[in-house]
């Protein structure tokens, strides 16, 4: 069932990677609060759909399903991959998702639809 979010916080806490969606081309909200704290997050990700909506792409473990396991196995004995990883998504979190950067594309947005 789920997981109340200071249980989910106490786990994140204690984990080197987090691994989030595989189907959807993006991440979830567990997702990006991996990246703002630092957290290597596996993913398979659009990359074309989040350099179209931001400075370029989050810096993540992308992998297919197919290519999960190599990637986990790679990393396994890697941890300074890993903090240089958690690092650059974090300096990408926080300058990608702040309260003034996201309201200036929402506006671009509609001031693109409101032109059709």
């Amino acid at each position: 069932g789920p997981i109340y979010r200071n249980k989910m916080i106490e786990y994140m806490s204690k984990s080197d990677i987090l691994a989030d969606q595989f189907n959807s081309g993006s991440f979830t909200r567990t997702g990006m609060e991996a990246l703002v704290f630092g957290i290597p997050l596996l993913v398979n990700l659009d990359i074309s759909l989040h350099e179209s909506l931001h400075d370029g792409y989050p810096p993540v473990i992308n992998a297919k399903d197919d290519e999960i396991y190599t990637k986990l196995k790679n990393l396994l004995n890697s941890k300074e991959k890993l903090f240089e990883i958690g690092e650059k998504a974090k300096k990408w979190a926080l300058n990608e998702y702040n309260m003034n950067k996201i309201i200036e594309k929402y506006i671009t947005i509609y001031e693109k639809i409101g032109k059709k």
